[in-house]
């Protein structure tokens, strides 16, 4: 990466590569024989003078995509990036092709405060070649199947009440891939509030609505959650711990899009899974002294709680249908920051 400032110009060369080599013997593998990906993107961009509080840059991108298996599938685009944003508000512009196929993104976030509220509204309209992994067993590929698109419309609402906050955000997001049938769409709805009893004890409620699950969520659907933080100084401040308990219920958990935990890519095989209420409670114990942070994590804690007297089934967790349910996970944390 090279980056210089001449004058009131600036520019930045960049050049990133990747090479891997994948091999998985597996249920969900597409093949077990030997398979490379390459990604390569060469990157230069001028950032231009400030004008009138308005920063604007220019970035220039070219693209290399591979993958070999029983063939070697190539995918070369270029596409050119012009972008502008000043305190409240940003935009940008993107045009590329590939294969003489067009392809065109386009964004812009808006900051307001409003009476104490800040609102955001923010949208996002981007198109990208479609994963190779999708045609690699085609002979022949029309151009219309080569290109992707994800679009994304989002209002969010912060609001500061004293030692309170209230947060709220409505999304629509629309995944659009050629090779699945029909469109993805999806619309959540994000509420939490955040409020503290004494000076050390602080509090969230939230709550996320999906009226349609997609891999875009997560596999997830509607849940709700609380979060309780105490934090306590001992030793004249010189240490201080922190405690807190996660608590998560989810519910409505219907998909038929998923992640292939192999492959790594989202999949869509038209079977709908469908999943019972899931409960997850988590504890975090934290203790800082000077520099150092040492932190123990207990993930699902019901998991040592049996569902019935008569049952061996402890409490566990799914969230990929072809992947198995997880238990619990403890983990210990050392942190040192070193003063020099």
């Amino acid at each position: 990466k090279i980056q210089h400032n001449h004058g009131k110009f600036g520019y930045i060369i960049s050049l990133d590569n990747f090479l891997q080599k994948f091999r998985s013997n597996h249920s969900l593998s597409k093949t077990t024989k030997n398979r490379y990906l390459t990604r390569s993107m060469l990157q230069g961009k001028i950032k231009f003078p400030k004008l009138n509080s308005w920063n604007t840059d220019m970035t220039f991108f070219q693209n290399k995509r591979s993958i070999k298996n029983e063939s070697t599938i190539k995918q070369n685009w270029n596409s050119i990036l012009i972008s502008g944003f000043n305190e409240n508000l940003d935009l940008s512009l993107e045009y590329g092709s590939i294969d003489k196929k067009s392809l065109l993104s386009y964004s812009f976030n808006i900051e307001k405060k409003i009476i104490g509220m800040l609102l955001k509204f923010s949208f996002f309209s981007e198109s990208k070649p479609s994963h190779p992994f999708y045609y690699s067993q085609l002979d022949n590929v029309v151009k219309s199947l080569k290109v992707e698109k994800n679009i994304s419309k989002t209002l969010t609402l912060n609001q500061s009440l004293g030692k309170s906050s209230f947060q709220s955000r409505i999304a629509f997001n629309e995944g659009i891939n050629p090779f699945w049938t029909g469109n993805e769409k999806s619309t959540t709805l994000f509420l939490k509030i955040n409020g503290q009893f004494l000076s050390n004890f602080n509090y969230s409620v939230y709550y996320n609505y999906e009226k349609d699950i997609t891999y875009h969520t997560g596999g997830l659907g509607d849940w709700f959650g609380v979060d309780l933080d105490f934090s306590k100084e001992l030793f004249q401040n010189n240490m201080n711990l922190n405690f807190r308990i996660n608590l998560k219920n989810y519910n409505k958990r219907i998909s038929k899009i998923y992640f292939n935990p192999i492959e790594m890519i989202p999949s869509n095989d038209g079977i709908f899974y469908e999943f019972g209420n899931m409960t997850m409670l988590n504890f975090r114990i934290t203790m800082k002294v000077s520099s150092i942070m040492f932190q123990y994590d207990w993930i699902n804690l019901l998991e040592i709680l049996k569902i019935h007297e008569n049952s061996e089934t402890f409490n566990e967790l799914t969230f990929n249908p072809m992947m198995p349910n997880n238990g619990w996970q403890k983990q210990i944390s050392i942190v040192w920051n070193f003063l020099n």
